[in-house]
C-alpha cells in the first residue's frame, strides 16, 4: 500500500535521491504490476536508477499540469530542453548559452516570438530549469539559473543525467492522428468490445486513484453501471492497493484514504480556512437578503471589523464541535486577521486581465476601461475592495480573473463541465475549475466546433442558419455563470446531443421568476456584481434582458421554443432544442424585419409561432399556450394583423387569428391556408342554417349575437344563404326576416 502511494505521489523515485525508497518499492514490484496493468492499465518503469509509474489520467485535468509553471510558452520550451538533452550523451556537460541557442531553434514554429532579451521569455526559461533540476533532469555545476532572468549573457555549466529518456510518456498505439486530447481518453473506435470494456475499467480506476472521484449526469450512463455492480470488486482492490473506502452517491462515487492517511496534494490548500470562508460567505448572504446588512449604490456592503468579527465569532460558536481545536480557541482579532488575508491582490491573475482587454475589444465592452491600469481597472469592476490601504479580491475578482489555484482554494464549488454526445458516444467530456474568462472561451471553442449550419436563399442573398444561434447560446452561458449559486456544489455544464444544446447550473430561480415569466420579470440576479461586470466588458446584454436573445435565437428559424420545464430549486436547466428549421417563416420574418427597419419584438416573433402550431386561434387560446396576459397578447395581435403577417376574423371574443397568406404560400402549400381560412365560413352558414329552424326565422342582429362578427359581415353570410336559396327574404329595413326556404 504505502509503496503504490509513493509512486502516486511523484512523478518518479530516484535512488540517488531516496536510496532506501527506492529499493522498498523495488522489492514490491513483482507483486503491485499484475494490479496496476490489469486495473489501471498502466506500466511501470524500473531501471538502476530510477522508479517510474507512469500515470496516464482517465481524462486531461488541470491539477495534472506542472504547477511551478504559469504560461503554455513554459510547456514549450520543457520540451525545447527535452529535445537538446536527448541528442546528449549521458554525463555530458554543456553550456547555458548552447541550451538558449537550441530552445530557440527547436520552438521557433511555435513560439515565433520567443526573444531573450524579454525578460517575460528567460523568466520563463528560469521557471523550466528549475523544474527540471529538481526532477534530476540535469544538474548545475556553476552558476545558477536565477542570473539568467536579471541577465541573459548568464552562464551556467549543465551536466546531462540521462533521465529525460523516461520522462515522456510512449503510447502502445498510433496517435498520429490525434488532433486534441480528449483523443487520448477515449478508447480505440475500431477496438473490440472486450478492448472498450477494458478500457472503461481503466478509466473507472484511474479517475478514482487520481482524482479521486467520478461524476456522471445520468444515472443510465455505463459508468455508473459499472461502479454500482463492481462496487465491492472496486472496494476491495483500491482499498490493497491504496487503502480507503469508495462511497457511492447519485451523481458521483469517490474513494476516500483512510483518516490521516492523505495521499497526493489536497486541495484546498488550508481546508479549515476554506470552509470559514464558504461557511462566512454563506452566513453574510443570508443576512443581506433578509435586510439585516444593507447595500450601497453600487451593491457593496460595508463592515466594520468589528461587525466582520462578531459575524465570524458567531459562526465559531455555531460550528464549534466541528471546527478544530486550534481555530475553536484561536484569539478572535488573529483569526479575524487570518481569514481577511486569505485572500490576497496575488490571487489575482495578470494574463486573465490581458484576456479580459481582448475581450473588451472583441465584444465591444466600455472603451473606456481599456484606458485604466490594471489597478484601476480592477477597482472600476469592484475585483478588488481596499482593506487598511491594501487592495483584497472580490468574490467577483476571483471568478473572473483569479488564479485557477486560488478559485479551487476558496471556491471550490466554482466547476464547469462540456459534454458532447452523439447517440451513447461520448465525443467530448471534460471538467475543469478556470476563471470565468478563460472557461467562457473554452465553452465557446468546443461550442464552434459542433454548431453546424446549413444555407438558405432569401432573394439574391444566401444566409447561413447555424444549429444553434451564437447570440442565444453566449446569452445562455453568461447567464448560467452569472445567476448560478457559488455556495452550492455543482456545475456549469454544457451538452450537446442530437435532440438539442444543454446548459445548466447550480441554484434555482431568483424568488418571483420563474419558467412562465422570465420574459415579463423585472431583470434582477443573483450575483449583480459579476452580472455587471460581464455586460461592461461586452459578454451580458446591457439592458439586461440576455433571455429575449436566447428565445430570439430559436423564434428568428422558426423553431421549438427553448425549455426550461426541467429547472427546480436547485437548478436551472436550459434546453435549446435542435429540431429542423422553418424555411418559409424565416423567409417572412426577414422580409418584414427589412421593410420596417428594425427587429420583430420578442412577443410578435412568440405569437407568430403560437400560430404557427395552433394554426388558427383566439386570443384567449394563445395567451393560454404563451401563458401571457390577454390584453398584451392582443395588442400584438392587432398590430401584426395590421402589418399584414396575420390574417383576423370576426368581432369581439370570437374573433380568431391565422398566419397570412403570405406564410403560407411560401411554404407552398396554399391548401393549408384556405383549409384554416375557409373552414369557419362553412361553420358559420351551418350555425346560421340551425338557429333559423329552430326560430322559425332568423335576423341580422340574431347573426351578429350568435357569431361576434360585424353587422356587414352578418349581411353577406345571410345574403348568400338567400342566394343558395337556403333562406328567404321576409320585409325590409330592420325589421326584415330571413325564413328557411323549406318552411316557406
Amino acid at each position: 500500500m504505502d509503496e503504490f502511494r509513493a509512486l502516486l505521489d511523484r512523478l518518479w523515485i530516484r535512488r540517488e535521491e531516496d536510496r532506501e525508497l527506492f529499493y522498498q518499492v523495488r522489492r514490491k514490484l513483482p507483486a503491485l504490476r499484475r494490479a496496476l496493468r490489469e486495473q489501471f492499465g498502466w506500466e511501470v518503469i524500473c531501471t538502476e536508477q530510477v522508479i517510474r509509474l507512469v500515470k496516464e489520467p482517465a481524462r486531461a485535468q488541470e491539477a495534472f499540469g506542472i504547477p511551478e509553471f504559469t504560461e503554455v510558452q513554459d510547456y514549450c520550451l520543457l520540451c525545447g530542453v527535452l529535445l537538446l538533452l536527448e541528442d546528449k550523451d549521458d554525463g555530458q556537460r554543456f553550456l547555458l548559452s548552447e541550451l538558449t541557442q537550441a530552445v530557440l531553434a527547436y520552438t521557433k514554429a511555435y513560439l515565433p516570438d520567443l526573444s531573450w532579451e524579454r525578460y517575460s521569455c528567460r523568466t520563463s526559461l528560469v521557471r523550466v530549469l528549475q523544474y527540471a533540476e529538481g526532477l534530476g533532469l540535469l544538474r548545475s555545476f556553476e552558476g545558477e539559473s536565477d542570473g539568467f532572468a536579471a541577465h541573459q549573457d548568464q552562464e551556467v555549466l549543465y551536466e546531462n543525467t540521462g533521465l529525460c529518456r523516461y520522462f515522456s510518456v510512449h503510447f502502445h498505439r498510433d496517435i498520429t492522428g490525434y488532433t486534441s486530447v480528449r483523443d487520448f481518453e477515449n478508447p480505440p473506435e475500431d477496438g473490440p468490445d472486450q478492448e472498450r470494456g477494458t478500457f472503461r475499467t481503466w478509466r473507472v480506476y484511474r479517475q478514482l486513484a487520481l482524482a479521486p472521484a467520478v461524476y456522471w449526469e445520468d444515472p443510465a450512463d455505463s459508468l455508473y453501471a459499472y461502479i454500482k455492480n463492481q462496487r465491492g470488486i472496486l472496494q476491495r482492490n483500491l482499498d490493497e492497493t491504496i487503502g480507503g473506502k469508495l462511497q457511492i452517491y447519485h451523481n458521483g462515487a469517490f474513494f476516500l484514504p483512510e483518516e490521516g492517511e492523505p495521499c497526493g496534494n489536497c486541495f484546498p490548500r488550508d481546508q479549515m480556512r476554506s470552509d470559514i470562508l464558504l461557511l462566512l460567505s454563506e452566513r453574510l448572504t443570508e443576512k443581506i437578503q433578509c435586510g439585516a446588512f444593507s447595500r450601497d449604490p453600487d451593491d457593496r456592503v460595508h463592515l466594520t471589523r468589528e461587525a466582520f468579527s462578531r459575524e465570524l465569532e458567531a459562526l465559531r460558536q455555531e460550528h464549534k464541535d466541528q471546527w478544530g481545536k486550534t481555530v475553536a480557541e484561536k484569539d478572535l482579532a488573529a483569526l479575524t486577521q487570518e481569514i481577511l488575508e486569505e485572500l490576497c491582490y496575488d490571487d489575482l491573475d495578470p494574463v486573465e486581465r490581458e484576456r479580459l482587454r481582448n475581450i473588451i475589444r472583441t465584444y465591444r465592452g466600455e472603451p473606456q476601461l481599456l484606458e485604466l491600469s490594471d489597478e484601476e481597472l480592477d477597482k472600476a469592476l469592484q475585483f478588488v475592495v481596499l482593506q487598511n490601504g491594501k487592495a483584497i479580491p472580490t468574490l467577483c475578482g476571483l471568478l473572473m480573473i483569479g488564479k485557477a489555484s486560488a478559485i479551487k482554494a476558496h471556491v471550490p464549488t466554482a466547476e464547469a463541465a462540456i459534454q458532447v454526445l452523439s447517440g451513447t458516444d461520448i465525443k467530448v467530456n471534460e471538467s475543469f475549475h478556470l476563471p470565468l474568462l478563460a472557461a467562457f472561451e473554452k465553452f465557446h471553442a468546443t461550442f464552434n466546433a459542433w454548431n453546424t449550419s446549413e444555407e438558405m436563399e432569401i432573394g439574391m442573398f444566401r444566409i447561413s442558419i447555424p444549429a444553434y444561434d451564437p447570440r442565444a447560446f453566449r446569452e445562455a452561458l453568461v447567464n448560467a455563470f452569472c445567476h448560478r449559486d457559488y455556495s452550492l456544489l455543482g456545475r456549469v455544464r454544457m451538452a450537446i446531443e442530437d435532440d438539442g444544446l444543454t446548459i445548466s447550473n447550480p441554484g434555482g430561480f431568483i424568488e418571483g421568476i420563474n419558467a412562465d415569466n422570465l420574459l415579463d420579470a423585472e431583470p434582477h440576479g443573483r450575483n449583480p456584481v459579476l452580472a455587471d461586470a460581464m455586460k461592461r466588458i461586452g459578454l451580458a446584454e446591457r439592458t439586461g434582458r440576455g433571455i429575449d436573445r436566447i428565445y430570439e435565437g430559436s423564434l428568428l428559424y422558426g423553431r421549438q421554443l427553448p425549455d426550461y420545464s426541467q429547472s427546480n430549486a436547485t437548478s436551472v436547466r436550459l434546453l435549446i432544442p435542435k429540431g429542423p428549421v422553418d424555411k418559409a417563416f424565416i423567409q417572412m420574418v426577414s422580409e418584414e424585419q427589412q421593410r420596417i427597419g428594425h427587429s420583430l419584438p420578442i412577443h410578435s416573433l412568440m405569437t407568430l409561432n403560437a400560430l404557427k402550431v395552433l394554426h388558427r386561434a383566439s386570443v384567449n387560446e394563445i395567451a393560454s399556450f404563451l401563458h401571457k396576459d390577454e390584453a398584451r397578447i392582443r395588442s400584438v395581435l392587432e398590430s401584426l394583423a395590421e402589418s399584414g403577417l396575420v390574417d383576423a376574423s370576426g368581432t369581439g371574443r370570437g374573433r380568431t387569428y391565422l398566419l397570412s397568406e403570405r406564410y403560407y404560400r411560401l411554404t407552398k402549400k396554399p391548401y393549408a391556408y384556405v383549409r384554416s381560412h375557409d373552414i369557419n365560413t362553412l361553420r358559420y352558414e351551418e350555425l346560421i342554417m340551425e338557429l333559423a329552424e329552430h326560430q322559425g326565422r332568423v335576423s341580422r342582429a340574431d347573426v351578429v349575437e350568435l357569431l361576434h362578427v360585424t353587422p356587414s359581415q352578418a349581411f353577406r353570410l345571410l345574403q348568400k344563404l338567400v342566394k343558395a336559396e337556403r333562406l328567404a327574404l321576409n320585409g325590409k329595413g330592420a325589421g326584415a326576416k330571413y325564413i328557411p326556404k323549406d318552411s316557406v
